[in-house]
């Protein structure tokens, strides 16, 4: 088997859903970031991305102080980089990693966390998507490396272990 095989074998039922059902996938992503992290991320995600789904949901712990017309996903982020609000979520659709259009993403930030998930079942997740979801991640790791990663699962090793261990396969290749 290829280490992108291996990689869909191991995380496959975080994108597949066998009776055909669809659902929001688990959350995977950085935890205690900066500011200036949550802007390194969405600078990041953002540029690759074909396209940034409007509207967007926005959330604040106090509800006070929010402009008075919706944001938009940019004007969000700065503001919760700058900590004048509680979290943002919305879609980016077409993020390309590693000459793979990957299938929506749904990302949320708060002012010291990233997260992404997408959805199980539509049939758009396979090997490739999977392994450059993977490269993608890793190069995530790599820009915020005093990031504790996340997942939403009972073990964060259970979906990071085989990331992880996926993308050093792959740069010892490179």
């Amino acid at each position: 088997m290829t280490a992108e095989e291996l990689l869909w074998e191991s995380l496959r039922e975080w994108f597949d859903d066998d009776d055909g059902s669809e659902y929001a996938g688990p959350d995977v992503g950085f935890d205690r970031l900066s500011g200036p992290n949550i802007l390194r991320v969405w600078e990041y995600l953002s540029a690759r991305s074909s396209s940034i789904s409007e509207p967007i949901s926005v959330h604040d712990r106090n509800n006070e102080g929010l402009p008075d017309s919706q944001p938009t996903f940019a004007e969000a982020v700065a503001l919760i980089a700058r900590g004048e609000l509680g979290s943002v979520m919305g879609s980016l659709d077409g993020v390309e990693s590693s000459g793979v259009l990957l299938p929506e993403l749904r990302l949320e930030l708060w002012q010291d966390a990233v997260s992404m998930y997408w959805w199980v079942g539509t049939g758009d997740w396979d090997a490739e998507a999977v392994a450059a979801l993977a490269e993608l991640l890793g190069e995530l790791r790599e820009l915020l490396p005093e990031a504790q990663l996340a997942f939403e699962g009972p073990d964060v090793g259970e979906f990071w272990g085989p990331v992880t261990s996926y993308v050093a396969t792959m740069r010892g290749v490179r």
